[in-house]
């Protein structure tokens, strides 16, 4: 059991590190993880890291790391509870959690949504289903989901439906030389 234990530390240790490289090599080519991806990846990475600190301290009944565990529970409620606790919560929301796939004339594009203080939504190129460009196309203010199942996606005044909506409020960073076609 114990064997099982650290094999399960180990792993989460390197699916970690192997998460971070990849991170670093898919930038190198413009890309990046979808937020599907990450979520499954750092929360799998962290459960399992967690799970078998708690699991090693309770077999081995090693006092010193049932301590440790306690303190670094009780540290980390605190650090969440203090003031500056609102900046560790930031960082965590900075991670993309909810995103959006949306055509517009043609091009494909997947949104991820930034709710921390106020809705913002940044399209990047959609490359697949697990990576996307890394460049900010546009942004918009918010989305929704229409009766017929489609994303509306809209900035402060008005919805966007095409290319021209967003170059009209200068919202968009890109020409349609950089964009990537549609799979129709």
């Amino acid at each position: 059991m114990k064997k099982i234990i650290n094999n399960l530390i180990i792993t989460s240790i390197c699916l970690f590190v192997i998460y971070i490289s990849a991170q670093i090599l898919l930038n190198l080519f413009g890309l990046q993880f979808r937020a599907k991806v990450n979520v499954i990846w750092l929360g799998s990475s962290l459960l399992g890291f967690v799970v078998g600190i708690v699991l090693k301290s309770i077999i081995t009944r090693n006092v010193k790391l049932f301590m440790a565990v306690i303190a670094a529970s009780f540290m980390t409620m605190t650090a969440l509870l203090s003031p500056y606790g609102i900046y560790i919560i930031c960082a965590i929301e900075e991670i993309p959690h909810k995103e959006y796939v949306v055509e517009i004339d043609g091009y494909k594009f997947v949104g991820y949504e930034n709710d921390a203080w106020d809705v913002f939504i940044y399209f990047y190129d959609y490359k697949n289903a697990v990576v996307s460009g890394n460049k900010i196309r546009f942004t918009a203010n918010g989305a929704e989901i229409d009766e017929n199942g489609n994303v509306v996606i809209f900035d402060d005044i008005r919805e966007i439906y095409n290319l021209e909506d967003i170059y009209e409020y200068n919202r968009g960073y890109f020409t349609t030389d950089e964009l990537t076609k549609a799979d129709s």
